[in-house]
């Protein structure tokens, strides 16, 4: 599940799902968004449209939108459940014990035990930008036999992320099915992804299948390897 903008030039943290101004429809069964300026009716921390489907940066809103993700991660809970009947985690970010506790639960096979190499120096990559955690989301944490890659979100330092985004694309083909992202970014294409809240950050993007459905994510440490 790469995020990744289409169309219009957009920044590159943005989920996939940019409306392509050409190919927009324009009929009567055509989504309509608030005009430029005015609030989202559902938005979270007062997103506010800029009437063609995009969320305004307003500081406010990012500010929001960066609280939320050190909440949820400050509330994490101890362990990784079992999943549930679709198999994905329960709502809510979950705390792997140990790096073993991770791999035991995950690299099931061929093609999961490919990936989990890829993420391992991705971790130490992230852990050498100053990026103490890392939230592993999508469909490696479920149960489906062979995922596509491994999403990553980490929390942005003071300083931002552009560091620890080197240092991931440093990686090449060493991790080049990992996709990592800023946790507390503010998805301003929020509006055209399927049963995305305007004003939603990756971390609560991570959170949601392409169906809407709820789940769950795990925190790693990414503290070298003894």
């Amino acid at each position: 599940m790469a995020l990744g903008g289409i169309g219009r030039r957009v920044d590159p943290d943005h989920a996939r799902g940019g409306i392509d101004e050409s190919r927009r429809g324009t009929g009567d069964g055509a989504k309509r968004f608030p005009a430029e300026g005015e609030p989202f009716p559902n938005g979270i921390g007062g997103a506010r449209s800029t009437g063609t489907g995009y969320v305004i940066k307003d500081p406010a809103v990012v500010d929001a939108a960066r609280t939320r993700a050190v909440d949820a991660l400050a509330m994490a809970s101890d362990g990784i459940p079992a999943a549930n009947a679709i198999g994905d985690l329960p709502l809510g970010v979950h705390r792997a014990a140990s790096w073993d506790e991770f791999a035991t639960r995950f690299a099931t096979n061929e093609r999961r035990s490919d990936l989990l190499g890829q993420l391992r120096p991705a971790l130490d990559a992230l852990h050498g930008a100053g990026i103490t955690q890392a939230i592993i989301g999508g469909s490696y944490v479920s149960t489906k036999l062979h995922p596509g890659d491994v999403d990553i979100a980490f929390m942005s330092p003071p300083e931002g992320p552009a560091q620890a985004k080197r240092a991931l694309a440093a990686l090449g083909e060493r991790a080049s099915e990992v996709h990592g992202y800023p946790a507390d970014a503010l998805l301003t294409e929020a509006p055209t992804l399927q049963g995305v809240v305007p004003g939603i950050n990756v971390l609560e993007f991570f959170q949601r299948s392409r169906e809407g459905n709820p789940r769950g994510v795990v925190t790693v440490s990414t503290a070298p390897l003894n």
